[in-house]
């Protein structure tokens, strides 16, 4: 199978290229000046159009090179979605919709598996955990808006258009080479600084005693590549037919990742609060169901989160000894 890979050159989408190239010819949207932008159609248009070929008989017939696309790309970070909404929907919704005209253009009919959000949502009472697909979108920031919007376009393309289109929405995923945006890795960061002597024993923290659904972005990865092999006797005129959670369905406290990560390390720091870093209505309890995914695809979580948590510190261990 060729598969076009958007957001290629990101933290997933390089494991994602790993978990899919054994078996797979793993095409980056990318040309000679780096990663296509998903707000330029133009672009994304010449890149297609020089990826497939015209038929000998009919030269106005064009044959697209792709026979699966992984849309990974796009603004992620909630907070900047905060400061500059209109950029997040532009990346997120216009540039899907982009993508997907560009692709009925150069006339590819294949499967899509687009990468959306556990955090559409929203706020979830404590009772009615674990989060299934079924329940309904209820965003409360910038980013989850988009990707609602942008499930919503998945949605009719796979109607009105002929495309296969699977939503994956993952929930917290970590791993090395993570941006220090992120919690885990922000912690990490603080916590090899703190090993190796650049940084004094206190740790910046926003609210610790949440809980929250981390999974191993290598397991990730092997569940975006199920999602795309397998067939998922998927129905366009049922929109939960092609919804899946991907998470480990357990919760963690960011207290208790603290904790493990200073027992690997042997550090001992103290934390302080950072009101900056609270978050409005926060949610205190989040942890999906990932039984579907499970049931329809085979897959499994095999990377224990302490694991996770080591290959993490040794990425920024190694990083800051550069």
């Amino acid at each position: 199978m060729h598969i076009l890979l958007t957001g290629a050159s990101g933290f997933v989408g390089f494991y994602v290229n790993q978990a899919l190239s054994y078996n797979h010819i793993c095409t980056p949207l990318a040309d000679e000046h780096g990663a296509i932008d998903l707000r330029d159609i133009d672009r994304i248009k010449s890149f297609l159009s020089h990826s497939g070929s015209s038929s000998e008989s009919n030269p106005d017939a064009f044959a697209c090179a792709f026979d699966a696309v992984i849309h990974l790309a796009g603004q992620s970070f909630v907070p900047e979605s905060f400061k500059n909404p209109i950029e997040t929907y532009n990346i997120n919704f216009i540039g899907t919709y982009n993508l997907f005209s560009a692709l009925k253009e150069c006339g590819f009919h294949g499967k899509i598996l687009y990468i959306s959000s556990g955090d559409i949502y929203g706020l979830v009472g404590e009772d009615r955990l674990p989060i299934t697909e079924d329940y309904s979108s209820k965003p409360r920031n910038p980013y989850a808006v988009s990707k609602v919007a942008a499930e919503a376009l998945c949605y009719q393309w796979s109607v009105t258009e002929d495309m296969e289109i699977i939503i994956a929405r993952p929930f917290n995923h970590i791993g090395p080479n993570q941006s220090e945006r992120f919690v885990v890795p922000g912690f990490a960061k603080q916590i090899a600084e703190i090993e190796l002597g650049l940084r004094k024993p206190v740790i910046s923290a926003g609210n610790i005693d949440v809980t929250r659904d981390f999974l191993d972005v290598r397991d990730v990865a092997e569940a975006y590549k199920l999602l795309l092999e397998k067939d998922l006797n998927y129905s366009g005129n049922d929109t939960a037919s092609s919804v899946y959670n991907v998470c480990s369905g357990t919760e963690t406290s960011i207290r208790s990742v603290i904790n493990a990560m200073f027992e690997i390390t042997g550090v001992d720091a103290k934390i302080e609060i950072d009101n900056n870093k609270l978050r409005r209505s926060e949610q205190k309890r989040v942890y999906g169901n990932n039984e579907k995914i499970k049931k329809i695809t085979g897959w499994e979580p095999k990377i224990p989160l302490e694991q996770s948590l080591k290959d993490i510190l040794n990425y920024w261990k190694e990083r800051l000894k550069k």
